[in-house]
């Protein structure tokens, strides 16, 4: 497949997840950022990796939602550092979806406390930024349910 191909794929994963018909399994998406990542070099002049999704979303916002390994988020940071800081149409950093969503799941604490240290420690106010509604990371901890380790670390 081509990266135009690949990135149709993965923005129909978003529109089932959106609809609520999952049809493809995180680690097939996670295989789709995989196959990006191989196709995208040098050489390429568009980068994959800053196509936007539906809902304004680019890659680096949808693997912290659906709690992609933080490896492949380090690949795609390495990639195209902006989508560390890039916020999508409501206003969301990737550290807000993961705070909304990626912190859920059977991942442990601690792989949780890196992929969120990891997403907020390239943006200096990351952790004040309130997306379009209001919320900041540390409330979409908090009204998501997230562990209290989670929380503390967010205001430390």
């Amino acid at each position: 497949m081509y990266s135009k191909d690949l990135w149709k794929t993965l923005c129909l994963y978003i529109r089932t997840q959106a609809d609520g018909s999952k049809n493809m399994s995180v680690g097939q998406v996670c295989q789709l950022i995989k196959q990006l990542h191989e196709q995208c070099s040098p050489h390429n002049p568009v980068n994959p990796f800053m196509r936007v999704a539906p809902g304004g979303m680019l890659s680096l916002h949808i693997a912290a939602a659906i709690r992609c390994p933080l490896r492949l988020m380090q690949l795609i940071v390495k990639l195209a550092p902006q989508t560390l800081c890039t916020l999508d149409h409501k206003g969301m950093r990737p550290l807000h979806w993961f705070c909304e969503k990626g912190h859920q799941g059977p991942a442990s604490e601690s792989k949780c406390l890196e992929k969120m240290r990891f997403l907020r420690e390239g943006t200096l106010d990351a952790v004040a930024t309130v997306d379009s509604d209001g919320y900041s990371p540390l409330h979409l901890l908090v009204v998501c349910n997230a562990s209290a380790l989670l929380v503390q670390d967010c205001v430390t």
